[in-house]
């Protein structure tokens, strides 16, 4: 299991597997549908004009694709830096944290 997880398994106690089900993975799920709406609503443009609103969701996508770019990039260059210091951790800071749904 990730270590990331073990102070949830403290907080949580017997009921670890439930509330995490609940608290990340459905939450996870939820998000993917919300985010997922601005695709749904240029795929069923029945015109060829692309609208504002279209425009908006593209240029959300990528403000958001960059953000998760640069955090993956962030958590990289931190785990090598710990992978030289021999030990394991997760940033604080930066913007990895914010792109996660727990730190």
């Amino acid at each position: 299991m990730d270590k990331r997880h073990d102070s949830f398994r403290k907080e949580y106690g017997k009921n670890f597997d439930w509330k995490f089900f609940t608290n990340v993975f459905q939450l996870q799920g939820i998000l993917g549908v919300v985010l997922s709406f601005p695709f749904l609503a240029a795929c069923m443009n029945p015109d060829s004009e692309i609208y504002i609103s279209e425009y908006i969701a593209l240029a959300l996508f990528a403000i958001g694709f960059a953000g998760e770019s640069l955090a993956d990039y962030q958590l990289n260059t931190f785990k090598l830096d710990q992978a030289s210091k021999g030990g394991f951790a997760i940033p604080v800071s930066g913007d990895f944290p914010a792109s996660r749904l727990f730190f």
